[in-house]
């Protein structure tokens, strides 16, 4: 890799991982407040919906997020496709889940979701707004921009919610936690990001990015579906109290993977994807990442084990 490069990499994955570290050591001081002022329930009830929210979400861009920051030669027509095409599932997505809501709360035989359930459905599409800035802020490997717009909706959000648990508002104040965590971070990233579509809708541009996008998109779908089934199968059969204490453990759990492969693996692929066409490069920083990912992972296995002691 080229020095300018490598600096860059380093660079922005001291910024994802201590940002990480950053959000969710927010994200868990709000979440014990906050669980002094709700019920195990009202967690459980937020967990059945977002499994449904996080499979669904799979299907926002469909891969081709990940397509444009594989590509290499890319036009503005590239971006401002993707960024139209996230907004027209985003609002479909809203619509289906919607409609869908007392279907969902038949399935988990539990009335209380109708409601929560077509609220939520607005996440898909405050989410899409945002999401063609994402990408190009990974491509260009800005993570200190996403790291600093990450923390600081995570914390606005976190104290808003905790300030309507205060004066009883049950479990929307969690709702109203994760849809405000979107809004503030769609302010923000449009204002840091500098970006703007431009009036283009290209079928073509989408086509081709589709055959990359496809792959990470099945992929991605595969690994959303199987990692929740868990949530489906406890959500459906025992109380959402059981559920949200099993979510609050499976959230720790969530956290130390993030904080040991996630922050290299988001790094490594813009920058894998920059020199995909020098085979050497490539595999000589491939056995880098995996002897990096081995060290930390290892390191967090010795540690996880002299405290449990």
């Amino acid at each position: 890799m080229s020095d300018n490069l490598k600096s860059r990499g380093i660079k922005a994955f001291f910024w994802d991982f201590f940002g990480k570290i950053a959000t969710y050591g927010t994200t868990f001081i709000v979440s014990i407040f906050l669980a002094r002022m709700l019920e195990p329930s009202d967690f459980g009830l937020i967990a059945m919906i977002m499994v449904i929210v996080t499979i669904a979400e799979v299907f926002t861009d469909v891969g081709l997020g990940a397509a444009l920051i594989q590509r290499r030669r890319l036009l503005p027509v590239h971006y401002s496709s993707v960024f139209y095409f996230n907004i027209f599932v985003g609002a479909i997505l809203t619509l289906i889940t919607y409609f869908s809501a007392s279907w969902i709360a038949h399935f988990y035989d539990s009335s209380e979701l109708t409601p929560l359930v077509q609220v939520m459905s607005l996440t898909f599409l405050i989410n899409s707004f945002s999401s063609l800035q994402n990408i190009k802020l990974r491509k260009e490997l800005n993570y200190a921009l996403l790291t600093k717009t990450n923390f600081i909706a995570s914390l606005i959000s976190g104290v808003i919610g905790i300030f309507l648990a205060f004066y009883g508002a049950g479990v929307w104040s969690l709702v109203a936690q994760i849809l405000l965590r979107g809004v503030i971070y769609n302010i923000i990233v449009w204002f840091a990001a500098k970006w703007t579509p431009a009036l283009q809708l290209s079928f073509k541009a989408l086509i081709q990015l589709w055959g990359f996008g496809f792959r990470i998109f099945l992929s991605g779908l595969l690994e959303a579906i199987f990692s929740r089934l868990d949530y489906i199968v406890i959500g459906k059969l025992f109380a959402p109290a059981t559920l949200g204490y099993f979510e609050r453990a499976k959230s720790l759990n969530f956290m130390i993977n993030q904080l040991s492969a996630g922050s290299l693996m988001a790094v490594l692929f813009p920058m894998l994807s920059v020199i995909q066409n020098d085979l050497p490069r490539f595999q000589n920083a491939v056995i880098k990442a995996f002897g990096l990912i081995s060290f930390v992972a290892f390191l967090l296995l010795g540690l996880t084990y002299v405290v449990s002691g």
